[in-house]
C-alpha cells in the first residue's frame, strides 16, 4: 500500500470491506486479514518472491500480486498465466468474439501491467472471464481466452476456473483469484500456494 510505504517509522492502516472483511496493512510488509471469521497472515514478500521466479524482476512480480490482491479484495475472479516456455495452452474460444473485443485486444496486447495499475482498466482486463497471459517482462500477451482443459483424467476437484488454472499451469505459473477471495498459485497442474481470501 503506497500510502503506508511513504510514511516514516512504523505505521498501519485498516480497511473494512463490504463483505465484513477486515484488512490490516503494515509498513513492515505483512498483511493481516479477517475473512469469514478467520484471521489470516499474508506474508506478501514470500508470495512475491515465489512469483518472481517466473518474472524478469521482483517489481513485475509485485505488480502481479498487487493485481491479484486487489481483485481478491473486490471479489472479482481472475486467471493469469506467466508462461515459462514458448508453447501456450490450446485456445478453444474467447469470452467475446465481437469486433469491439478484437479492437480492445489489439490495444492492450503489448502493454505493460504497470499501465493498468493506475486506472480501472485493470479490472476490465484481469477481471474478465478467460485467461490473461502476462509475459515474464510484465507485458500483456492476451486476455479473455477460453482454453482446453485436457482430458477428464487430468482434472482436479473444483470449478471451471480451478480446472483452467491447473491446465494452464502446465505452461508456466498460473495465478488464480477466486470470486470468494482466495489467491491460488498453480504449477504443473498442482496447487502450490493458496491464501484463504
Amino acid at each position: 500500500m503506497p500510502l503506508i510505504q511513504a510514511t516514516t517509522g512504523p505505521s498501519w492502516a485498516v480497511i473494512v470491506g463490504n463483505n465484513r472483511d477486515v484488512q490490516i496493512f503494515t509498513s513492515q510488509g505483512p498483511e493481516i486479514r479477517l475473512n469469514n471469521g478467520q484471521w489470516q497472515y499474508v506474508h506478501v514478500e514470500n508470495i512475491v518472491s515465489f512469483i518472481s521466479k517466473y518474472m524478469e524482476n521482483v517489481e513485475a512480480a509485485s505488480k502481479i500480486f498487487r493485481v491479484a490482491f486487489c481483485l481478491s479484495l473486490m471479489r472479482i475472479g481472475s486467471l493469469i498465466l506467466i508462461p515459462d516456455r514458448k508453447e501456450r495452452p490450446r485456445y478453444v474460444s474467447a469470452i467475446d468474439t465481437s469486433k469491439v473485443k478484437n479492437s480492445i485486444s489489439k490495444t492492450i496486447e503489448g502493454m505493460n501491467i504497470s499501465e493498468f495499475l493506475d486506472g480501472a482498466g485493470m479490472f476490465g482486463v484481469f477481471g474478465s472471464d478467460g485467461l490473461t497471459v502476462v509475459k515474464p517482462n510484465g507485458t500483456i500477451e492476451s486476455a479473455g481466452n477460453i482454453i482446453s482443459l485436457g482430458t477428464s483424467a487430468e482434472r482436479i476437484p473444483g470449478g471451471g476456473r480451478t480446472q483452467a488454472a491447473a491446465a494452464s499451469s502446465k505452461f508456466g505459473l498460473a495465478v488464480k483469484v477466486s470470486e470468494d477471495g482466495p489467491i491460488s498459485l498453480y504449477r504443473d497442474g498442482k496447487l502450490i500456494i493458496q491464501t484463504n481470501g
